[in-house]
């Protein structure tokens, strides 16, 4: 599957650049007592799970800048030795907020099941920077207006996604 295959091209702005500009966006990692260069022009991924994983890899693929937050240790390291940029962390903690240069990045994509952490890191993302495109997942109306209150642009509902691709399947247009 592609990043298009998911419908998500259009939705988060992607354009393609090419592998060089995205290493040179996102340092390469540091030795261990090093402070990494701030990433620039990228992509915040927020959660490596079952729905993070998926736009990671068609991040990575379409060579989109990428930086992954996640607070599982295991998933961290996997994702380092691929070569993605991977901070262990809560998003929301001022520890974990210091190494995402939001102020330069392009995207935030919340790609947890808290509506109460997204909604907290969406926030200090647009104080951070009032011009980044923000992007969330939700599982009920209510936490997807709670996430557009907080300045979500664009947020998924699962159900809602699932309804739509099986409409369009039995009632085609044309």
């Amino acid at each position: 599957a592609t990043f298009r295959d998911f419908g998500l091209g259009l939705a988060i702005g992607w354009a393609p650049c090419s592998a060089s500009s995205a290493k040179a966006a996102v340092p390469a990692p540091t030795a261990p007592g090093e402070t990494p260069a701030a990433p620039t022009g990228h992509a915040v991924l927020v959660g490596h799970g079952r729905v993070g994983s998926r736009i990671a890899e068609a991040l990575t693929a379409a060579h989109v800048p990428l930086l992954v937050i996640e607070d599982d240790e295991t998933n961290v390291e996997a994702l380092k030795a691929r070569g993605i940029a991977a901070i262990i962390g809560v998003a929301g903690e001022e520890a974990t907020l210091e190494q995402l240069n939001l102020p330069a990045a392009k995207w935030l994509i919340s790609a947890i099941p808290d509506p109460f952490e997204a909604g907290n890191l969406i926030e200090r993302a647009r104080k951070a920077n009032p011009s980044i495109r923000v992007m969330a997942r939700a599982h009920s109306d209510a936490e997807v207006a709670y996430l557009k209150g907080l300045g979500a642009e664009l947020v998924v509902m699962g159900e809602d996604e699932i309804a739509q691709r099986i409409i369009k399947d039995v009632l085609p247009l044309g």
